[in-house]
């Protein structure tokens, strides 16, 4: 679900073609991380290309990957570090799909991230981490519900 809503403010707000740019990003973030991070989800592109193929046909034939190609094939911690550079109205207007503040959801998608880290790599040091993160979140958690739904991969999700 978080996929999909990514997709549609992307390509809603900044077309189908271009929506990786720089300037479609928070002004608050380092511009060099917003680079960094585009150059990671191409180098993504790349290495899916030949191997998924929605997003093949689109390379062959239009030469661009449409955001809703690209969420597919981005992992969670892409997907949580795409969310967390978004413009804040952008990051709200997904976040009050779940009725909870950008900040709130920016928080989850790190800590989702973290734990699936933790289950796919067994990393001690990221288990320290978590439970910090879980009382930062606890914290402004006030009367909000959301459950994580996993499949038994541990590798796909959804927030309801």
């Amino acid at each position: 679900m978080i996929k999909s809503m990514l997709a549609e403010v992307l390509s809603s707000k900044y077309g189908i073609d271009n929506y990786l740019s720089v300037d479609n990003f928070d002004n608050d973030v380092d511009p060099k991380i917003i680079n960094d991070n585009i150059d990671k989800i191409k180098e993504e592109i790349e290495k899916q290309n030949g191997k998924h193929e929605a997003l093949t046909h689109y390379i062959s034939e239009y030469n661009f990957v449409p955001p809703f190609i690209l969420t597919k094939i981005l992992t969670l911690g892409e997907l949580s570090r795409l969310y967390t550079m978004l413009k804040q109205g952008d990051r709200q207007a997904i976040s009050k799909q779940f009725k909870i503040s950008d900040k709130l959801l920016k928080q989850i998608l790190k800590n989702m991230t973290m734990v699936r880290n933790i289950c796919a790599h067994r990393l001690s040091e990221a288990s320290d981490k978590l439970c910090y993160e879980k009382k930062n979140i606890m914290r402004s958690w006030t009367r909000k519900s959301f459950f994580l739904v996993f499949n038994s991969d541990l590798t796909s999700h959804n927030i309801i």
